[in-house]
């Protein structure tokens, strides 16, 4: 380096620090000069920025104020230094003031910086770089320089020996969170594919890949059943770490930890805590189970194929969380066993109902005298129960006993939260305490309710902590509204459940297979079909009847006299319990068996046959049953076709025959025979095809599950959830929309329902209240939308009408009333949310999907209002005319098909609303035409005209009615023709008193009124000829 060089080097780095040291904001910097001679007027030089921005922006309007006590030239330069260059300018632009300002000017500029810089890479911007250190810089030169010579950053009149100088370091944006560039041309379509498909050049980032694997994101509840959770493990997408794992298969390295909370030991011979199963479907290293004793049986496949498991003989003791971490170190596999007993965290769930996630649940003591001490509650309800009640249960032993009289308690709190006119859920912190005791008694419905008081926040704050753990004890009970609950809540992620589908998937299929064993089960008084019945749709409502109803007895007087379709109307309904009707499934199988015996009904014959071989109701009778089930496959029923299947195949162990009856039921369509097929080959049964058939299984479950066959469906979702099968690719979220749309049709969940139904029908809004908010926190979308429907008719409840109307959004098949409700809530903004438009549109349009005729009117009223809804919307509609749009042309669409949604087209907003689109399109088109426009003006002078004639003969008649001295000047009466003399002209005018005189006659008045009439009713005639013209 030179020493001249050095030395400027250095100057320039001490002018830098005096720059800094004079720093006013941010990281702009400004100098200004002052006068070099004592009494010298203090005309200072000076520039800065007005707008500088904080990063590299292309395109960017910056402000530059400045002031030049003599002639002078501006300058601003961008300079960047990327790769090995450095101090690169990037940006120049200068100006000069020849005269000398007294006042600071501002001149805008627009930066322009290089597109590598600046933009994205795309097919025009081929090359980008990475900048650092861009620096915007301005400077103030004087003209009149000793030495001239040309400005710039070196040399004489340089930024560095600038009189006043300004600069700002911009951040440089990396090139793969840079804009795009707007070009105006574009490349053929397949010279962009080409450069997108050979471009190399493109930055890419591996994926982020870890050997720790979290199985469990939150703590599952156990039932002991096979309902266990599915987490497979794929290989590497690295091909170097997938290497590395395969070469390690023969000396392998893993850690396994757990936690794990026993409430029972297993009831068989081996219970499973954790099952690897390989591609093949076959169990693989490691297996990992527990005994009936609580000893832990560890399993492993040796590298030679063969299996060893070992037992260790240290049983895990119950209601102690215990930490299981296994380590297999090559041929060697190691368990250690942390408890956690004495831990502040954890302690006994039951005997002492310690939980470790929250506050003290409850105590359930032994059933002892010291209890009934202990508890008030437990002495309240004991001292006010009918001693017959409490004497019949002590024979049912300890634990029927206890689980009936926590029944009984259950029932109390529901009597006295139903009370109360207005509804208040108030009272509800004063129940907890007997919702606890009902739970630990082992009625679980109860620990349920608690979940939904906590997490729902019923008449108590939220507590989103207890809400998780009375839901998880209740579903480790087996409680199916609870398992829903907790399937539902993982399947959305809400309230504090971490989002994930085979979590779900666990509890799902645990539902789902009760749901299929609970619709054999009729005589249990729980179950009801779930009917579909929101609270605002009144013909729903009428529906509804009881044994008392005016609809029930004509039906049943009609059943009587012999009418055939009353009778097996009325077998049904109180054979299922539909429409609001108690079953009597005795009085439903009589009739069954009228109409079957004494009639040709092949459908009545089939359900009498099933009834009788299955003996619901009456005994069975297989005889009698295969007689009718012959007769009605003989009249083409599938039902009965599909029937004799199921005979052959399990009273006569006939494959074949019963094969053959399955494919002629199937092919007409019948759900339960495609199963039966299904079923046939996943047991690798079928005739002339040995050998299992998973694929062929899983196609014929898949179409029975589309037809609505819920064991079909249970079966689908499994494939789904494991994905070992090689056709099937594992998708749990499929799995678990299933496995929703059959636990919904659990007949538990429709006697809730029915309850809250049949409460609301008697007036009874705050019994009907709970029932619907109970079922909604199992995720059935009727009652989210019906408990949100009683919260806005029983009083103000934000909160309330908030969470369910928002939850009922998200299911499968939503009402659109929740999105009509949700986008009003952000039109208007409810409580402290906030008005918001863009997504009360979007709620608009996801109701008009649904087919609501209000969403599609609610949209159109937003675009009248001067609202913009989003093109996609509209798109989605079918209603958008594309770019450059006609308003009027999409709101004309949108009333079109607003109008065809609504049930009643006769008179409707919808068609008011179209009709005044219509009329305005049709008068923007009239006005338009140059003669149109004309006969418009014509007519407005006629009907101008016609008014004032009509005034002035009106002003007339009253004259020639009025006393002589009072009769006004301005019309004169040519019925007299005598003029006024000049003798008498004179007290004319005096007795007027109005001014200048116009004199009209009567005839003159009386034909400019028919002629502007007549121009009037001519020019409406053809106005409105011409309109309708444009309407139509």
């Amino acid at each position: 380096m030179k020493v001249s060089g050095s030395f400027r080097f250095i100057a320039s780095v001490a002018f830098a620090v005096g720059v800094l040291s004079l720093a006013q904001s941010g990281s702009t910097y400004q100098t200004t000069t002052t006068p070099e001679h004592p009494g010298e007027v203090a005309t200072e030089d000076f520039v800065r920025f007005g707008n500088a921005p904080d990063v590299v922006i292309d395109g960017y309007v910056l402000s530059v104020l400045y002031r030049c006590s003599r002639p002078c030239a501006v300058r601003v330069e961008v300079l960047a230094s990327y790769g090995l260059r450095t101090g690169v300018t990037v940006f120049r632009r200068s100006w000069t003031r020849r005269k000398r300002l007294s006042a600071p000017r501002t001149r805008p500029l627009v930066l322009r910086i290089p597109d590598a810089i600046a933009y994205r890479q795309d097919y025009f911007v081929r090359r980008t770089v990475d900048a650092s250190d861009v620096t915007l810089m301005a400077w103030i030169d004087h003209l009149e320089r000793p030495e001239g010579g040309e400005a710039g950053l070196h040399g004489d009149g340089s930024y560095h020996q600038a009189p006043a100088l300004a600069f700002r370091i911009l951040a440089s944006v990396p090139p793969y969170l840079r804009p795009v560039k707007k070009h105006n041309k574009c490349p053929s379509w397949g010279a962009e594919l080409r450069w997108q498909l050979t471009n190399q050049t493109q930055d890419r980032q591996c994926l982020k890949e870890s050997g720790l694997v979290d199985l469990l994101k939150f703590p599952l509840a156990s039932t002991g059943e096979r309902f266990g959770m599915i987490h497979r493990f794929y290989p590497f997408i690295n091909k170097e770490l997938e290497l590395i794992r395969l070469q390690a298969t023969l000396n392998p390295r893993a850690t396994l930890s757990v936690w794990i909370y026993l409430l029972s030991w297993c009831s068989s011979e081996l219970c499973a805590v954790i099952h690897h199963v390989d591609s093949n479907n076959k169990y693989h290293t490691p297996l990992i189970m527990l005994n009936n004793r609580g000893d832990i049986v560890f399993q492993v496949r040796l590298a030679s194929g063969g299996d060893q498991a070992f037992i260790s003989h240290t049983p895990l003791n119950l209601r102690t969380w215990h930490h299981l971490q296994c380590f297999i170190h090559g041929n060697r596999a190691l368990r250690e066993n942390e408890k956690a007993t004495n831990s502040p965290t954890s302690k006994c769930l039951y005997s002492d109902m310690r939980i470790s996630l929250g506050r003290q649940t409850c105590r359930a003591p032994p059933w002892s005298q010291r209890a009934q001490e202990l508890y008030r509650p437990l002495l309240e309800v004991l001292q006010n129960t009918d001693p017959k009640f409490l004497s019949r249960i002590s024979g049912l032993g300890v634990r029927r006993g206890a689980l009936r009289f926590g029944e009984r308690v259950f029932e109390l709190v529901l009597q006295r939260l139903s009370q109360g006119d207005p509804p208040d859920f108030g009272r509800v912190p004063a129940l907890i305490p007997l919702l606890q005791l009902s739970s630990c008694l082992g009625h679980h419905r109860a620990t349920y309710l608690l979940a939904v008081t906590h997490l729902a926040g019923l008449g108590m704050p939220t507590d989103t902590l207890q809400g998780h753990v009375y839901s998880l004890i209740a579903a480790q009970k087996d409680e199916r509204l609870a398992l829903m609950h907790l399937g539902y809540k993982h399947m959305q992620g809400i309230d504090g459940f971490p989002k994930d589908h085979s979590m779900a998937y666990c509890y799902y299929a645990n539902v789902g297979k009760q749901t299929c064993a609970d619709r054999w089960k009729l005589q249990s008084t729980k179950q009801y079909p779930t009917e579909q019945v929101l609270l605002s749709d009144d013909r729903a409502l009428q529906s509804q009847m009881d044994q008392n109803d005016d609809v029930f007895l004509y039906l049943q007087f009609q059943a009587d006299r012999g009418d055939l379709d009353s009778q097996k109307a009325l077998a049904r309904i109180l054979f299922w319990g539909q429409r609001g009707v108690h079953k009597d499934i005795g009085t439903a199988v009589k009739l069954f068996a009228k109409i079957a015996m004494e009639t040709n009904d092949a459908l009545s014959m089939y359900d009498y046959s099933i009834i009788l071989f299955k003996g619901q109701g009456v005994k069975k009778n297989t005889t009698l049953a295969l007689k009718l089930l012959e007769k009605a496959a003989s009249m083409g029923s599938l039902e009965a076709l599909n029937g004799l299947g199921w005979y052959y195949s399990t009273f006569m162990a006939d494959i074949e025959s019963a094969v053959k009856y399955f494919e002629k039921a199937a092919m007409n369509g019948s759900k339960d025979a495609v199963f039966n097929l299904g079923v046939i080959y996943l047991n690798g049964n079928y005739p002339g095809k040995p050998g299992k058939n998973e694929t062929a299984a899983f196609q014929h479950f898949l179409s029975a599950a589309i037809l609505g066959h819920f064991e079909a469906a249970v079966l689908t979702a499994s494939y789904y959830a494991t994905g070992n099968l090689h056709s099937v690719h594992r998708n749990p979220e499929s799995a678990v929309r299933i496995l929703k749309s059959v636990s919904e049709r659990n007949g538990y969940l429709g006697y809730t329902l029915r309850t809250g139904l049949r409460a609301y029908l008697r007036g009874s809004r705050q019994e009907a209240l709970l029932s619907y908010i109970i079922a909604a926190e199992s995720g059935f979308g009727v009652a989210q939308n019906n408990a949100a429907h009683l919260c806005e008719e029983l009083g103000p409840n934000s909160q309330c009408e908030w969470r369910y109307h928002n939850q009922s959004t998200y299911n499968d098949l939503p009402h659109h009333t929740g999105f009509l409700k949700m986008g009003d809530y952000f039109y208007h903004g409810l409580g402290s949310q906030p008005q918001d438009i863009k997504m009360a549109a979007s709620l608009y349009s996801r109701a008009s999907l649904y087919g609501s005729a209000q969403g599609i009117y609610n949209l159109a009223v937003l675009m009248e209002e001067g609202h913009r809804v989003p093109e996609k919307l509209l798109e989605q509609l079918n209603v958008s005319s594309g770019f450059g749009r006609d308003d009027d042309e999409v709101l004309e669409k949108l009333y079109q098909r607003c109008r065809e949604n609504e049930e009643d087209l006769d008179l409707s907003p919808c068609s008011l609303a179209l009709f005044r689109v219509l009329l305005k399109r049709a008068w923007r088109t009239f006005i338009n035409h140059p003669v149109q426009r004309l006969l418009v003006y014509v007519t407005g002078t006629a009907i101008m005209a016609a008014v004032i004639s009509s005034v002035l003969q009106n002003l007339s008649n009253r004259a020639s009615t009025a006393p002589p001295r009072t009769r006004s000047p301005i019309i004169r009466d040519t019925n007299q023709g005598a003029e006024p003399s000049p003798a008498n002209q004179h007290e004319v005018t005096r007795n007027g008193q109005l001014g200048p005189q116009f004199i009209i006659s009567r005839q003159t008045l009386k034909l400019v009124g028919d002629w502007s009439f007549t121009v009037v009713g001519v020019g409406l005639c053809t106005m409105s000829t011409v309109l309708m013209f444009h309407l139509l």
